[in-house]
């Protein structure tokens, strides 16, 4: 007898949740896994990819991990939005200054590499184009991109609303960027870790990795608290609160964008909801400030947000990885691993090149960026925690900082799509990305963050 219900939704959460505690269980088992600092989502995602394009698992419909991506990369951002800025204490406001130095770069930087990674990904796809005769897209190196600097869920959304242009299996492309930029991360990052600390370049002495850090498992006598109560419990759970306001702070974009994506062309409507995780930010921004002037934010705990989004992260990453169906990216392997590996060599020198020439936290802030252009910000943190174990820098703090950022250089989300939606021609849009470097480049020169070299 069948089920009363369709449980391919569940079977994907169960088969993703099985795959995570594997890589748990392999990070606190295994020295190689303790020694890269691998997370418990990469090591499983790669392994669910190998089972789905392999043996299969049973009940596992593939097919539903792409929308799965995007919508775990869009509530991760209301959480964000929820949980706010954290307040910065110091006495004489010089940490606060290194801060503002601190996420003024950062910002720049990653649009740097967002602009150069595109437009030397987009040379290489027209040299293969010349060289093999096949008939690529000429704008898919915009997805290397993304995948690299942006993170999967942007990449993901973009190939995502491609796919409705006509571009078939844009989105899997996107996938195998986002998959590869995370295993660059720790190929190249580690060693780049490693390296430093020989050489004394990181602030703070981190001595020998704690057992914890190693095995990514808290000891049993050691269980800090991860969030905070708000409402009574004979009331209501705190925790359901807080997913509550997330959820409400996901509909109003929901509504938002769907009303507005009504009455515009396909390729305005197809944009913002391509944009719809900046929405999902925006809304819960705008329902913090409304609850803080109604005198009840208080309502939202910011650690329960991180927690949260937290969760989506992993969930995302590991959907990433295990989405990814190589029968249909086969078509664009050549492509694929030439663009991933002239961009993995480029981006650790582009970060080497303007980290070491930074005022301020150098290296962390180096290995920083580099953990975020080949991954997302949290294996950024990742790296950053190797070689700033207890976070003493204000680099962590800047992570979280520079993405307001987002929102005055927002065109260049519009601009990914110029080529394939707008049809506005590949010159105009390099041209529009190399313009986009040159001005942030002034603007690090502007604030004098490129200095002599220091490290």
């Amino acid at each position: 007898m069948k089920p009363f219900f369709d449980m391919s939704l569940l079977i994907a959460f169960g088969f993703l949740s099985i795959l995570l505690l594997l890589g748990v269980f392999l990070r606190a088992r295994i020295r190689f896994f303790q020694e890269y600092m691998i997370p418990a989502c990469l090591t499983g995602g790669i392994i669910g990819f190998a089972i789905l394009n392999t043996t299969g698992f049973p009940g596992v419909r593939p097919e539903l991990y792409p929308p799965l991506a995007y919508h775990f990369f869009a509530i991760s951002f209301a959480c964000l939005g929820l949980r706010g800025m954290s307040k910065v204490h110091d006495a004489d406001g010089s940490a606060a200054r290194e801060m503002v130095r601190g996420a003024i770069w950062q910002g720049q930087m990653w649009h740097m590499s967002l602009a150069s990674q595109l437009l030397i990904a987009t040379l290489i796809i027209y040299v293969l184009r010349f060289v093999t005769g096949d008939d690529y897209l000429p704008s898919v190196g915009f997805l290397a991109a993304q995948g690299f600097t942006a993170g999967p869920g942007q990449a993901i959304s973009t190939g995502l609303v491609w796919e409705k242009f006509g571009h078939e299996g844009m989105g899997q492309i996107a996938m195998a960027y986002a998959g590869i930029g995370f295993i660059v991360t720790f190929a190249l990052g580690v060693p780049l870790v490693r390296w430093g600390i020989r050489r004394g370049l990181n602030t703070y002495p981190v001595g020998s990795v704690p057992e914890e850090i190693r095995t990514g498992l808290l000891a049993r006598d050691h269980r800090p608290a991860g969030l905070h109560l708000v409402t009574q419990n004979a009331n209501v759970d705190s925790l359901a609160v807080q997913v509550a306001l997330i959820l409400v702070a996901w509909l109003g974009a929901y509504y938002i964008v769907d009303a507005v994506a009504s009455v515009t062309p396909p390729s305005i409507g197809g944009t913002l909801w391509g944009l719809f995780f900046l929405f999902c930010l925006s809304a819960g921004l705008l329902m913090r400030q409304l609850m803080k002037m109604l005198h009840i934010d208080y309502l939202i705990d910011g650690d329960s947000m991180t927690r949260l989004a937290g969760w989506m992260v992993e969930f995302l990453l590991l959907t990433t990885l295990v989405g990814v169906k190589f029968a249909i990216v086969k078509a664009y392997i050549i492509p694929i691993v030439v663009v991933s590996i002239v961009l993995a060599v480029f981006t650790l020198v582009f970060c080497l090149y303007f980290g070491r020439r930074v005022p301020g936290y150098s290296f962390e802030r180096t290995v920083m960026m580099f953990g975020t252009c080949t991954g997302t910000i949290p294996t950024g943190l990742i790296l950053l925690r190797m070689v700033d174990s207890e976070l003493k820098t204000t680099v962590s703090v800047e992570a979280g900082m520079w993405n307001i950022q987002v929102f005055i250089f927002f065109y260049v989300n519009f601009i990914l799509h110029g080529y394939v939606v707008y049809g506005w021609g590949m010159p105009l849009t390099l041209g529009l990305f190399a313009a986009t470097y040159v001005a942030c480049y002034l603007i690090l020169r502007f604030f004098r963050l490129i200095g002599p070299k220091v490290f």
